[in-house]
């Protein structure tokens, strides 16, 4: 705290105790405040008397406040109270300790991932306020600021609109108005503003966050390197910092493009395809393990969840934007750099009349970056496409769950000479067999009177599962045990519990091990088979599991595929990329079908059923690329 605020001050702000001066800069002095009786701390940003005192200021300062005061978003300082009393101009909002980043970026520095995060949070607060009428003009370090509990805040919207007259740069101590290492060309050049503007101005931030250096040169003089903002290439981010991720610094440099129709023309733009692209590096999730929240941006959120990033598509879109946005007349043309002749051409270049917009496209043109009319004929395709995805999925679906299952023959009795085999104590015959999982599972293979067969006490039962699609998975049980005239081969019932999920063939042969051989198979069992169901449906089961999950992974990359076909950047890889995962979508339907059946499909049904839903997806992608109404 420092020097204590003038007698005005405080008598505007009687209904709060001043504890004292917080910041100062060129534009205004903050207080730190308390609220009497609500106890509320807060910070009061004050206006220098000499801008309070012009009229038009203090205009536009109530009518800035107001609008402001409208703002409600996790990442936008809210704004309490404006006061305008006898020429003292007043912003009540809250109070700030976390610091700057500014501040923290010079103490302990940033991760890439907090630094892309601080970015997010960044866009996604200002193209809430874009679509609010507001822009902020000056977005810079030292304007954003965590919260006590390290949400960041975007403060100051306004305020280089506040204190810039219409007609004139204005001067300042001799600063100039807003932040020249962070403004953009069209701020400088005196030509439309939109949400563009703050969009160059956060790729800066984030630029000097990865990189640690600006993407200009700064030799001193503010109004030579707004001069370059507007007549140089910034240097290449991968050129500064060759080890931040490609994907991210091609959507950084894109952001700062010196043409506002080539860079993202949105807020929620940029911090999409920012978010797409922290996401291809640093993998799904990717936020979680930030310390910088992001709030307030659904689409931005969810582009950090899956990889949708392309470098096809990485470029700002063209396509206009049907919300209200901000825009307003930039500051008057920089138009020559300092203490130096500029050649007539690159005066030509920058030239912008006020009044111009860029084109409208079509919403074809909006994706595909050309005209292209659909014939009726297309449409009609389209149509037909849906059509068959649809039908054949039907049918794959049905025959997941309601299709034929592979038929089991009983135990040939001639090959063990009329003895009788049970499981749990239920004789095999040519019914199924259920089974309870939960205890062990016994075999027991009982001799007729007069009957004697030599089993070794190192004999084992091995019962081979068929699950679906042909896969099998043999399952040993503990050596014979002999009780009378029984023989009993003694299975744990977890090997069952987490494996067979559904009704399953098992395959039953005997096996012991000798001083000859190391396998010996005894021919008494061989090519006895059974069904085995669980009597109960166990839904954690392994294939159960596995086939769940790859049906959420499927899904996922169903939507990424169908972006490119939507935008028609791309048809044949997308299409057959559909076509296969839709084929393990359908081999992981077979499975929840066989785990919350009674069907125990065979192989060949398991085969039909993946081809189907193949032929599903490539119509599916088919559709997608056709359909006009997919390029809106």
């Amino acid at each position: 705290m420092s020097a204590p605020p003038s007698p005005e001050v405080s008598e505007v702000l009687a209904a709060y105790e001043i504890e004292g001066e917080i910041g100062r800069g060129s534009w205004g002095v903050v207080l730190k405040a308390r609220h009497r009786q609500l106890g509320r701390e807060v910070a009061v940003k004050q206006l220098p008397v000499d801008f309070s005192s012009q009229e038009e200021v203090r205009r536009r300062f109530v009518n800035e406040a107001r609008l402001l005061a409208s703002l409600d978003h996790p990442h936008i300082v809210p704004v309490y109270d404006y006061i305008e009393k006898e020429g003292v101009c007043l912003l009540v909002m809250e109070y700030l300790p976390g610091g700057t980043v500014w501040k923290r970026f010079n103490a302990e520095g940033f991760d890439y991932i907090d630094s892309v995060s601080i970015a997010l949070a960044t866009c996604a607060g200002l193209h809430y306020a874009h679509r609010h009428g507001v822009l902020h003009r000056d977005i810079k370090p030292e304007n954003l600021i965590f919260s006590s509990s390290g949400i960041l805040k975007v403060t100051d919207f306004g305020i280089a609109k506040v204190l810039g007259a219409a007609s004139t740069m204005g001067t300042r101590a001799g600063e100039v108005l807003g932040s020249p290492a962070y403004i953009a060309p069209e701020q400088a050049t005196g030509t439309e503003l939109g949400p563009f503007t703050d969009v160059y101005a956060t790729a800066v931030v984030l630029y000097e966050l990865l990189s640690g250096r600006l993407p200009f040169p700064d030799d001193g003089d503010p109004l030579m390197v707004m001069y370059r903002h507007v007549h140089e290439a910034p240097r290449p981010l991968k050129r500064v910092a060759p080890e931040v991720p490609d994907a991210i610094a091609q959507v950084v440099m894109h952001g700062l493009s010196t043409s506002k129709e080539n860079r993202y023309q949105t807020a929620e733009e940029f911090g999409v395809a920012l978010a797409e692209a922290a996401t291809a590096s640093f993998g799904p999730g990717w936020l979680q393990s930030s310390s910088i929240p992001v709030m307030g941006s659904s689409a931005i959120i969810a582009a950090t969840e899956r990889i949708t990033f392309s470098l096809e598509n990485i470029a700002p879109k063209k396509a206009p934007n049907d919300e209200v946005l901000a825009s307003e007349s930039g500051l008057p043309a920089l138009a020559v750099p300092p203490n130096r002749p500029q050649p007539e051409t690159v005066l030509q270049q920058y030239e912008y009349p006020l009044s111009a917009q860029p084109q409208a496209l079509s919403p074809a043109e909006a994706f595909s970056g050309r005209e292209e009319k659909l014939t009726p004929g297309v449409s009609r395709m389209a149509s037909v496409a849906l059509v068959i995805s649809l039908v054949l999925g039907v049918i794959a679906v049905l025959l997941a769950f309601l299709g034929p299952s592979k038929t089991t023959p009983s135990i040939p009795a001639s090959n063990i000479g009329g003895v009788s085999l049970s499981v749990q104590g239920t004789s095999i015959k040519d019914q199924v067999v259920t089974a309870d999982f939960q205890r062990p599972v016994d075999f027991r293979i009982e001799l007729p009177p007069g009957r004697t067969l030599e089993i070794p006490d190192t004999a084992k039962l091995v019962a081979t599962a068929s699950l679906p699609g042909g896969i099998l998975v043999p399952m040993h049980s503990q050596p014979v045990r002999k009780e009378g005239d029984t023989f009993v081969f003694l299975f744990e019932g977890r090997q069952f519990k987490y494996l067979v999920a559904g009704k399953t063939t098992l395959y039953l042969k005997l096996e012991a091990t000798n001083s000859e051989t190391n396998r010996a198979p005894l021919p008494e069992l061989q090519g006895a088979a059974v069904q085995l169901q669980p009597v109960s449906k166990n839904l954690f089961a392994i294939p159960t599991i596995v086939a769940s999950l790859t049906l959420l992974a499927v899904l996922a990359y169903v939507e990424a595929l169908l972006i490119p076909l939507k935008r028609r950047k791309k048809r044949v890889g997308p299409v057959i990329g559909l076509g296969a995962l839709a084929a393990v979508a359908g081999i992981a339907l077979g499975y929840l079908g066989w785990a919350l059946g009674t069907i125990d499909p065979s192989a060949v049904v398991t085969a039909l059923g993946a081809l189907l839903f193949a032929a599903s997806g490539v119509a599916l992608g088919l559709w997608a690329f056709l359909s006009p109404s997919q390029h809106s």
